[in-house]
């Protein structure tokens, strides 16, 4: 016997990293005092009808709580930038925004908007 199921398989893109001499300001410091002191994203992705499909998340530090989040097929700035918008909270008490050095989070979109907001930015060591 010999099943015709298979499992569906994520391939990565690979891109380069990110070479901004953008500092690793949160540098570990996982625990905050502070209420939207630290907010950090990443992106994941999940099968939606033999496809993929990514999910942005924004997370406050402080309480783990996830303030923000969007989905969508394509893995881009706008993917990004309306997990963004959804945040409920004053967009102006976040003091940092942390993430990995991927082009979906430092690019002019988010650029524009963290500077609106005067956020500051903190991306990852690379590796």
């Amino acid at each position: 016997m010999v099943s015709t199921y298979t499992v569906a398989q994520f391939k990565p893109h690979s891109s380069p990293c990110n070479e901004s001499h953008q500092k690793n300001e949160l540098n570990r410091e996982f625990d905050q005092t502070e209420e939207l002191a630290v907010v950090v994203s990443d992106l994941t992705y999940v099968r939606v009808k033999q496809k993929w499909h990514y999910i942005c998340l924004f997370v406050d530090l402080f309480n783990r709580e996830m303030i923000g989040f969007s989905a969508c097929p394509n893995k881009d700035a706008a993917l990004v930038y309306r997990a963004f918008a959804s945040i409920q909270k004053d967009l102006r008490k976040i003091e940092y925004f942390h993430t990995d050095r991927g082009s979906e989070f430092k690019n002019k979109l988010m650029d524009e908007a963290l500077k609106t907001f005067d956020i500051k930015r903190s991306l990852s060591n690379v590796y």
